[in-house]
């Protein structure tokens, strides 16, 4: 009988393991990567801007902002880049906008925001918010979905720069 008794836990704690074992990985494969970014503000600097980033590959991402901050894009080829940001969340209301920034044509060592082609026409501020809002432009309306597109070339650099009213939780999607 003890033998009998063995085998079985021996057989349901192999069991357990490889269930959890088997959960574990797919629900991480299922679920996006999460990454905070450090509180930082506004700057032109690069320097300022490279220590504080977070950098991001392309890919969809879970992103806490804790009001402003940056993320750091290297473009791993030459093409049109898209990056979306969706499902803006907050505990009330929340809106704020973002910079695609990159190097300055006039000195190495400071950045500039870049113009981004979005839904509107080409801008270098994108507006988000927890909710959309039905004034102004489709341009300078918040939205709680805004996409932009930039070319960049292989292994040029740019800076995501957020700022939010509040702390807010959002997807990125870079493509």
């Amino acid at each position: 009988m003890k033998k009998h008794t063995r085998k079985t836990f021996l057989f349901l704690g192999i069991f357990m393991a490889f269930l959890c074992l088997s959960a574990g990985t797919s629900f991480a494969k299922g679920k996006g990567k999460t990454i905070s970014i450090r509180k930082a503000p506004f700057t032109t600097s690069a320097a300022s801007a490279a220590s504080t980033a977070k950098a991001v590959r392309k890919g969809t991402f879970t992103v806490k902002c804790p009001g402003s901050g940056y993320l750091q894009f290297t473009a791993p080829a030459t093409k049109t880049y898209s990056f979306t940001v969706t499902n803006v969340r907050a505990g009330r209301y929340a809106c704020g906008h973002s910079y695609v920034m990159g190097l300055s044509q006039y000195s190495a060592s400071s950045i500039t925001m870049l113009n981004v082609a979005t839904k509107g026409g080409s801008n270098k501020t994108m507006y988000h918010a927890t909710k959309n809002t039905s004034y102004g432009n489709i341009v300078s309306r918040y939205l709680k979905t805004r996409t932009g597109k930039i070319r960049l070339q292989a292994g040029q650099t740019v800076y995501l720069y957020y700022n939010f009213t509040s702390k807010v939780t959002f997807t990125l999607k870079i493509r």
